[in-house]
């Protein structure tokens, strides 16, 4: 069984990670773009859990054999119909134990290429927080700030369909920061984990060593941008000001908020009444 570390992992060309972890476990953080494919629904993990816990590995190792047997063939077809789109695999567990261990020994046997990830999930998020430490010290952000409606987020996405590297935070944390900040998202707001993973990505596959951001405040919707980020943000270096007319403030916010196929009449007039006087 071939076995590869996070960073090499991490750099390999056309590459695809799957994720064999529960539904939950998935939810809660993953890999960016990793393909889900569980091995146990979050129901038959418990149960192994358990059994492990009151009669020993054994027992648990053979309840299992007795929930996967049945999904094997599905899953050898899936990675054998990934491996025709992809160069790489890399199949990964909680801390790349008997879920991952056992799968990729039994798709290597049957002649698919294939790596198990070393630590699994964890070595994954640690490896997130140990570059967190250091990447604002190789890496530059050009930090927008203006008032709401300047249209500091139109901005961050032009330059992005430009090829230059950008971090939209609020669109990463599905949350405009405003006082009307849920409303423009439908999407279920991510984990604070998830949350780093995103921003983790965006620095690390990088082109340049300057990336645009936004101004932000430390907390963004339900997360909170990890210090050294926040940090990064905030300390001297390229600021710009966006400034424009009022007219186009209310002409972009009109936009956003009520124009759009995500309106939400209710909420927004809820919203408006917090700037009410008691």
């Amino acid at each position: 069984m071939k076995t590869i570390d996070i960073k090499s992992a991490l750099d390999l060309p056309n590459t695809i990670f799957i994720d064999v972890r529960t539904q939950a476990e998935f939810e809660e953080d993953h890999i960016r773009d990793a393909f889900h494919m569980p091995l146990f629904n979050d129901d038959e993990h418990k149960d192994i859990g358990t059994i492990y816990k009151m009669q020993g590995k054994q027992e648990a190792v053979q309840k299992g054999f007795d929930y996967v047997k049945d999904k094997l063939k599905h899953m050898y077809m899936e990675v054998l119909s990934l491996a025709n789109e992809y160069e790489n695999i890399v199949i990964y567990c909680a801390r790349g134990g008997m879920r991952s261990g056992s799968l990729v020994n039994m798709i290597s046997t049957l002649g698919v290429n294939v790596y198990q990830l070393q630590g699994g999930y964890k070595a994954y998020r640690n490896f997130v927080l140990d570059y967190f430490k250091t990447v604002m010290d190789t890496k530059e952000f050009i930090v927008l700030h203006g008032l709401t409606g300047v249209g500091k987020t139109d901005a961050l996405l032009m330059l992005e369909e430009n090829g230059i590297d950008i971090i939209d935070l609020e669109g990463l944390a599905k949350n405009s920061g405003s006082t009307f900040g849920f409303i423009m998202f439908n999407e279920k707001p991510p984990t604070q984990k998830n949350f780093e993973t995103n921003i983790f990505e965006k620095l690390y596959f990088s082109k340049s060593n300057y990336i645009f951001i936004e101004s932000e405040s430390k907390r963004v919707g339900h997360v909170n941008v990890p210090h050294e980020i926040y940090e990064g943000i905030v300390r001297d270096g390229y600021h710009i000001l966006l400034e424009c007319s009022v007219k186009s403030r209310v002409d972009r916010l009109c936009r956003d908020y009520i124009y759009t196929e995500n309106k939400n009449f209710e909420a927004l007039i809820q919203c408006i009444n917090k700037f009410r006087k008691d």
